[in-house]
């Protein structure tokens, strides 16, 4: 029965990442008996023609909907919520905190959140001055990826995330946070996220930097750090360590 759950918790995949790449999050969760919910962003599930036309409000509202509904659940059961995202799901949900000072969360879980970018990353920016239908080529891992090309709409749609983010200071943010991070990954910077919680004083966050095992060679993406297979066994027991700590 819901009652008896320990908690609940809201999870949300990066871009152009496949919604079963957070599975093995999920089900290390509910085997701590905490009921979990994914939203699936459009142009991540069904035909690639999706991904062709996407909106950061779009975005927004299916993450804003899923919240309303699992927070409903954890109020109903007197259970804390909590909240797990990775990349793009990291940044999208610090865009509905700021502009809904009613969405809250006990405690928040972030991989490689992209609330800071690298510099090669940023210059992702002229993607946005392409037609929302142009399809870029991906290069992750075909295993954790949804389609091989991203379109430009989707960048159009993340940046514009992360501008009003940055616009608004990153207000709203200072919530109990543990984030998972590869020092050298190649997408999201780790000093850019240590400075960001210096910047403005997130004494409540926690930066915890991992670096994936030898084993891992198939997976060398060092923004991939979801489970054992893209971190090592080593370094994916150590995670969910820090996890059970924190939960």
């Amino acid at each position: 029965m819901e009652s008896l759950r320990k908690a609940f918790c809201l999870i949300c995949h990066g871009l152009n990442s496949t919604p079963q790449s957070m599975h093995a999050l999920r089900d290390f969760l509910n085997g701590m008996g905490i009921e979990t919910k994914e939203v699936v962003l459009k142009g991540h599930s069904g035909d690639l023609s999706l991904m062709k036309d996407i909106s950061a409000l779009e975005w927004e509202e299916e993450l804003l909907l899923t919240y309303q509904d699992i927070r409903k659940k954890a109020d109903e059961a007197g259970s804390p919520l909590y909240y797990l995202g990775y990349s793009l799901g990291g940044l999208l949900n610090a865009r509905i905190m700021q502009k809904n000072e009613t969405v809250y969360y006990d405690k928040i879980l972030l991989f490689a959140p992209a609330l800071s970018l690298r510099f090669t990353s940023e210059l992702g920016q002229i993607f946005r001055f392409l037609a929302k239908e142009v399809m870029i080529p991906t290069f992750a891992p075909k295993d954790y990826r949804f389609h091989n090309k991203t379109s430009a709409g989707a960048y159009k749609a993340l940046f514009e995330i992360l501008t009003e983010v940055r616009q608004n200071q990153f207000k709203n943010l200072n919530c109990k946070t543990v984030i998972f991070i590869d020092p050298l990954d190649e997408l999201v910077s780790y000093s850019g996220l240590k400075k960001l919680k210096a910047k403005y004083h997130f004494e409540n966050w926690e930066i915890i930097p991992i670096k994936k095992d030898k084993s891992t060679a198939r997976y060398r993406f060092r923004h991939l750090i979801l489970d054992e297979p893209t971190l090592g066994k080593k370094t994916w027991d150590f995670v969910k360590e820090k996890i059970k700590d924190f939960l």
